[in-house]
């Protein structure tokens, strides 16, 4: 999102040119605030429960960007996105973290190649199809992450946080 948020602001919503970095702020300020709330919200909750709502929360703010692409529905989008994304690698990692071996090394690869990669690919898309196709691969990941994803963490996650 980082990389994509202020090209979706000019192309696709024609924002105004004061208003292009706002998407890269919004999904930024997003991020932020929930990783600031975000382990009262895990103790709340549980990380297997957050996980979910997280991954909910992501899909709905990209669709939302998606589906009405206009500045301000952008804007509410990429801030959602980002509060949705913020607690999603802390709990995986906490769920790295009791399996055995190097787990967490992994995760964090994973994570690491999907920061060089996922741009790319979204970019790949963008350029064969639509930069709002490029964008709907994250949505349905994040779909994927709040289906399946969440299910199978909440394996590895210790019993009072699923």
């Amino acid at each position: 999102m980082y990389d994509w948020t202020s090209v979706y602001m000019r192309d696709v919503t024609q924002a105004p040119d004061g208003w292009i970095s706002l998407g890269y702020a919004a999904f930024s300020g997003g991020m932020a605030c929930g990783r600031f709330g975000g382990d009262r919200l895990r103790a709340r909750l549980g990380d297997g429960t957050t996980l979910a709502g997280s991954a909910w929360l992501g899909f709905a703010g990209i669709a939302l960007a998606l589906l009405v692409p206009l500045p301000l529905a952008a804007l509410a989008g990429f801030t959602l996105m980002g509060l949705g994304a913020a607690n999603m690698v802390p709990i995986f990692f906490v769920a790295a973290s009791r399996l055995p071996g190097v787990a967490i090394s992994r995760v964090a690869r994973f994570a690491y190649l999907g920061l060089l990669l996922g741009p790319v690919l979204i970019g790949g898309v963008a350029h064969l199809a639509d930069l709002r196709i490029g964008l709907a691969v994250v949505a349905l990941t994040m779909g994927w992450i709040a289906l399946a994803g969440a299910r199978g963490a909440r394996r590895y996650l210790p019993p009072r946080n699923r």
